[in-house]
């Protein structure tokens, strides 16, 4: 069952990417895998039922595998709410240009934007 979770976790398969943190070397979570937004075929949507039937059953039987998800998927999974600080966890530059963009709203009246 490792190998199944290796094989997912990796380039070979369509369905998972590396986080932004790993491909830019910069932050939390490098060795973290994150769902790929271009994976939308109907072959696509297969391979990502059996992932979800094969997560299923890993914690439905306590089955200690290696998955290598970032922690915004684990609280999504669960039901947390997701928070701004959450996408520290995958991309650290999406956080700091959010933070940025926040910062400035504040300060900068939305007449100048019209």
């Amino acid at each position: 069952m490792t190998n199944i979770v290796n094989e997912l976790e990796s380039p070979a398969l369509p369905l998972l990417i590396k986080t932004v943190n790993n491909r830019m070397d910069h932050g939390f979570n490098r060795e973290a895998w994150t769902l790929n937004p271009d994976a939308t075929s109907p072959t696509h949507q297969e391979m990502f039922k059996f992932m979800g039937r094969f997560l299923g059953f890993n914690l439905r039987t306590g089955s200690a595998m290696d998955w290598h998800f970032t922690p915004m998927f684990w609280k999504q999974l669960v039901g947390d709410p997701v928070t701004l600080k959450d996408f520290d966890g995958f991309d650290q530059y999406a956080l700091t240009a959010f933070k940025d963009l926040e910062k400035y709203a504040n300060k900068n009246k939305s007449d100048k934007f019209n």
